[in-house]
């Protein structure tokens, strides 16, 4: 029988950029996590709508929302996970 891989929980601190007072969250995700659902995960404790567009940027790999029309290269947020 093989042993199931246990994901590891990661806490994460989110904190808005130039916000003074400052503003953050912190969860906890599953390292099994797709940026995916990492960014939906983010929407939702900002109490946000997903209203704009983002990228989540690990060293000179950007991961996103791939586009048909859009030039740059981005990784698509779907197949890659937080671990």
């Amino acid at each position: 029988m093989k042993e199931a891989s246990q994901a590891k929980i990661y806490q994460l601190k989110i904190t808005l950029r130039d916000m003074r007072p400052s503003i953050w969250r912190r969860v906890q995700v599953r390292s099994d996590v797709t940026l995916a659902k990492l960014h939906r995960i983010v929407q939702t404790a900002m109490g946000w709508y997903d209203s704009h567009l983002h990228q989540f940027i690990v060293g000179d790999t950007y991961y996103g929302v791939p586009s048909i029309d859009d030039l740059s290269e981005v990784e698509d947020e779907r197949k890659k996970r937080l671990g």
